[in-house]
């Protein structure tokens, strides 16, 4: 069962994934990923699915002292977003081409902002809702 305790430490894990990932992707050219399948290459694989548990590792630290409701809300919509965002940075080349004009780590970044507004926005605003309550 996924509660507040168990997301932010699946979260703070994920999340120092991504930062080690970091260190071991370093000075790592992007283009030459798309062909090679190196310890460089790998970690920044890594980094930019495992990057989107940084922002869920903030949020779960401000939500876990919110009602229950509001909890609730944020993680059915955590979890969907997870897939989206993994699914986003897979489907995506390493270097934009001219059968795709992204590429994936402007893919992760724009996923994470979003990501990141939304939350804010949807936690505002079942909070104030409830408030009312």
């Amino acid at each position: 069962m996924l509660n507040k305790k168990n997301i932010t430490l699946i979260s703070a894990l994920g999340t120092l994934i991504s930062i080690g990932s970091v260190f071991l992707s370093f000075n790592t050219p992007i283009n030459r990923c798309e062909y090679e399948l190196t310890m460089p290459c790998v970690s920044a694989y890594i980094f930019l699915i495992c990057s989107i548990f940084v922002p869920i590792f903030i949020f779960s630290l401000v939500i876990y002292w919110t009602k229950e409701e509001v909890f609730f809300l944020w993680k059915k919509f955590t979890c969907v977003y997870l897939f989206i965002h993994i699914f986003l940075v897979i489907v995506n080349p390493w270097i934009h081409s001219e059968y795709s004009p992204f590429e994936k780590e402007s893919v992760a970044i724009s996923s994470l902002a979003f990501y990141f507004l939304l939350s804010l926005i949807l936690i505002t605003y079942k909070s104030i809702k409830l408030r009312g309550k």
